[in-house]
């Protein structure tokens, strides 16, 4: 299965093919070869300039790319026991990817399949290892540290329970935050999934923030099956649901803004299967899509959400009560509004509601009212 796993950075791109069985699953040590290809992009389009093959070991079952950096799951390695899983770094160096350094689990068993998932930024590594711990699953964070990658953290879901399969599919990481779906939690239901977002505080440390969960969310849905974050943005991919979610930070809370399904969908498309994010642009694969009756798979680019605005304070403004004849005091309106972004001259007022009274805001934001000649009413 050439594109089983994808990485992408600028001019650089990295492309497994890995033999897999019907349900998309790299075969394992006995029978899974597999082959990661680097690819550059120059005038004429893409041209490969390297490959990297083993013929056993589950390799290039999954894939990441961050600037000269590329990381390959083989989650069927044996080196530390049968199936435990390894995984590999290769970094370029001149025109050429070179292998730096190969990654495996400090406390790593038989059968946990660690590279079954891998993600980069920078300088970490993201890899999952879902079968471990009775597939309860866990996720390790490696560190580029002094010339060599060290084990920085393992993640578990603070909830975690046997068969929930934390680490599983496509996960992700980018900057100080991490996110990792479980898609056979139970909370809402047999397999309905979950996912949940880890965040690096300044002493170094990894620790759980946030556990997410679908609004609409059932049984079989496998909610977590993918995972991408950018920024503020996480976006969860529910396998058998047929839907993505995308959440957003506010503060230390993430909350699920949009529910995306695809415009054409039918059931079997697996809308969800991947998903990936940078900024404003999503893309959602569905790999088995139908296309003119052929089942061919197709990805769908959505493009336009930004963050949330902070919301501008007003406080209320005093009424006022007076003698016929007298005059109103003037509003000077800054001292009733505030905003973390903008200035207050940036603020645009406007006046609605006046019936019989005169209100004028001036340039310096300052509001006037004047009322008719022995006028003797009220408003608002």
């Amino acid at each position: 299965a050439f594109g089983r796993s994808i990485g992408l950075d600028g001019d650089y791109m990295v492309v497994t093919l890995c033999k897999t069985t019907n349900g998309g699953v790299c075969q394992p040590a006995s029978s899974g070869f597999g082959v990661a290809y680097f690819y550059d992009r120059d005038d004429t389009g893409w041209v490969l300039v390297d490959q990297f093959d083993h013929n056993r070991d589950a390799f290039a079952t999954s894939a990441g790319l961050s600037g000269d950096v590329a990381v390959i799951g083989a989650d069927g390695d044996d080196d530390v026991a049968t199936d435990a899983g390894a995984a590999y770094i290769y970094r370029r160096s001149g025109g050429s990817w070179v292998e730096e350094a190969k990654l495996t689990a400090s406390d790593g068993q038989a059968g946990d399949n660690f590279g079954f998932s891998a993600a980069i930024s920078g300088d970490y590594v993201l890899i999952g290892a879902w079968n471990a711990s009775g597939s309860q699953g866990a996720a390790y964070i490696f560190e580029y540290q002094a010339g060599g990658w060290v084990e920085a953290a393992k993640l578990v879901a603070d909830d975690g329970a046997a068969g929930d399969r934390f680490g599983s599919w496509f996960l992700d990481i980018d900057g100080d935050y991490a996110v990792v779906g479980a898609l056979n939690d139970d909370d809402l239901g047999t397999d309905a999934g979950s996912a949940y977002i880890f965040n690096r505080d300044a002493d170094g440390n990894w620790t759980q923030q946030a556990k997410l969960l679908p609004s609409n969310g059932v049984s079989d849905d496998q909610f977590g099956t993918s995972a991408a974050i950018s920024g503020n943005f996480a976006l969860i991919g529910s396998f058998d649901g047929a839907y993505a979610y995308l959440y957003e930070r506010i503060g230390e809370s993430w909350v699920e803004q949009y529910i995306i399904s695809s415009s054409d969908y039918e059931t079997g498309d697996d809308f969800a299967y991947a998903v990936a994010m940078d900024g404003e642009y999503a893309a959602i694969g569905a790999d088995d899509d139908h296309v003119g009756g052929i089942e061919t798979g197709s990805a769908y680019v959505y493009w336009g959400y930004t963050e949330s605005e902070p919301a501008v304070v007003v406080s209320n403004i005093p009424g006022q009560s007076i003698d016929v004849g007298a005059t109103f005091d003037t509003i000077l309106l800054d001292d009733y509004v505030s905003h973390d972004t903008y200035a207050d001259e940036e603020m645009v007022w406007t006046v609605t509601g006046q019936v019989e009274l005169d209100v004028t805001i001036d340039s310096e934001r300052v509001a006037s009212i004047t009322a008719p000649v022995d006028w003797t009413g009220t408003e608002t």
